[in-house]
């Protein structure tokens, strides 16, 4: 299955992805956001709730490990790119002075292209197939000390399933 477009389920308003995650519209305190104003910061468990909304849930998990560089190589491998919508990567971004880590996503389009929708790019950029992914994904991974989360289910843009 894939994605219409490089917008990877962008539609959620900050408050609405909220109020879905596990009741936190009656929360005071908020755990998945920073105590410091303006930081942010939130949890991937907000982000899975989200994307479960549209029918999307993730199916594998790699993360870089510098005591074991050969072992990112072969889960990456592992992973079932078949039935892969997109991907949600953490990474170390040093540019940034207050949350040292930085969230992206990586979605697949309509004719099975992997596309990287970075917010700190000017414009998507296109990947490639799954063959360009796994070498492109194992050195992002590699340079940030980064995890990968692989989303897979059907959705499309409306919230439907297909």
């Amino acid at each position: 299955m894939t994605i219409a477009s490089p917008k990877l389920c962008c539609r959620f308003a900050k408050e609405s992805a909220l109020r879905k995650a596990s009741g936190l519209s009656t929360l005071w305190v908020n755990p998945f956001k920073s105590a410091v104003p303006f930081l942010g910061y939130y949890d991937l468990s907000v982000l899975v709730e989200a994307l479960q909304t549209r029918g999307v849930r993730v199916s594998a998990h790699v993360a870089w490990n510098p005591a074991h560089p050969d072992l990112c190589a072969q889960e990456l491998t592992e992973v079932d790119l078949e039935h892969c919508v997109g991907l949600i990567i953490n990474c170390r971004d040093p540019s940034m002075v207050w949350r040292p880590r930085h969230w992206l996503a990586v979605a697949r389009i309509a004719d099975g292209t992997f596309v990287n929708c970075d917010s700190k790019l000017l414009e998507p950029q296109r990947v490639g197939g799954g063959a360009q992914l796994l070498p492109w994904l194992l050195e992002d991974l590699r340079s940030r000390d980064g995890q990968a989360f692989f989303m897979s289910g059907a959705a499309d843009e409306e919230g439907g399933q297909r």
